[in-house]
């Protein structure tokens, strides 16, 4: 591929980015504003990864691009697990363990307590801090699946 086009296609990926940061829930505290605002940013740096090893075709960025810039609604995301918060006391952040297939709050905190990471952070000090839904944001991305090419979203986070 010309170099020419290959500028053309992340000048797209650099404009989309600066419209994206332009937007109100880019920088929202909103639940679901940050987990709209982390899938994004992971599908974009995937697609500039891919492109850039020629995995992926100038056509295939350019529809995931279109994809991308359709608004999300709640009807958007799917709820595919729980995420439980421990935490040290005293000091900052929080460790967050994943677990899908539950959607119970309770059922996951307990689920998690027998696995060997929660037990490593429990064994540091580690309390439980909180859980929260583990929420997929779906179909803005899933046309860009329908093709042969391997999707994006599964070369990421999965």
């Amino acid at each position: 591929m010309e170099q020419s086009k290959k500028s053309a296609i992340f000048a797209r990926l650099d404009a989309l980015q600066e419209d994206f940061e332009a937007e109100a829930w880019w920088t929202s505290k909103d639940h679901d504003d940050i987990g709209r605002r982390s899938e994004t940013k992971v599908i974009m740096r995937q697609l500039r990864v891919r492109f850039m090893a020629n995995q992926i075709s100038s056509d295939f960025v350019l529809r995931a691009i279109e994809q991308l810039k359709k608004p999300l609604t709640k009807k958007d995301s799917e709820l595919v697990g729980m995420s439980v918060g421990y935490k040290r006391p005293g000091r900052p952040g929080v460790e967050w363990v994943d677990i899908k297939g539950v959607s119970d709050p309770t059922e996951a905190v307990r689920t998690l307590a027998r696995t060997p990471e929660v037990k490593k952070l429990k064994a540091a000090g580690y309390v439980e801090h909180g859980t929260s839904p583990l929420v997929r944001w779906g179909n803005r991305s899933d046309a860009l699946y329908e093709t042969d090419e391997e999707p994006v979203r599964k070369m990421g986070r999965g």
